[in-house]
């Protein structure tokens, strides 16, 4: 009797056919969909920003006088430490028309400010201020730093 032989079978992964997927066609809104959302992000944010910090019309200018000043300081205190922030108070008043307004204003000690905060100190209430404001509403005014 022969033997019968085990035959070996060497089993071959099926083939991958790969298959294309259909090109899909997008829709208007959800190809410039980023676009969009990007462009009116960037066009409310100038909206808001134009609106809130649009200057006030100090178009009339005028001289006047400071009544007084006080030197004060603000403490913050974080995680990673403090800090301490000096500013200048200033009380000024000024005539428009026959009426009087006062105002008051604080100033940073910034570069920019400590040549007129000095003089401020110096002269007190001796020393002219340049006033501008605005002429529909004069009560609405601010100090010329020079």
């Amino acid at each position: 009797m022969r033997q019968k032989r085990k035959r070996k079978v060497i089993k071959k992964p099926p083939k991958k056919k790969y298959i294309q997927k259909p090109e899909r066609k997008e829709s208007f809104w959800s190809g410039y969909s980023i676009g969009i959302i990007v462009f009116s992000v960037v066009l409310l944010m100038f909206v808001l920003l134009n609106n809130s910090s649009s200057p006030q019309n100090y178009d009339k200018e005028t001289v006047g006088n400071i009544v007084s000043h006080k030197s004060k300081y603000n403490m913050t205190q974080g995680r990673t430490g403090g800090s301490v922030s000096y500013y200048l108070v200033i009380h000024f008043q000024y005539m428009v028309g026959d009426k009087h307004y006062s105002n008051k204003v604080s100033l940073g000690y910034t570069r920019e400010n400590i040549p007129f905060i000095q003089k401020i100190k110096d002269y007190g209430s001796m020393y002219p201020v340049k006033v501008t404001y605005d002429s529909h509403n004069p009560q609405i005014s601010r100090i010329v730093v020079e």
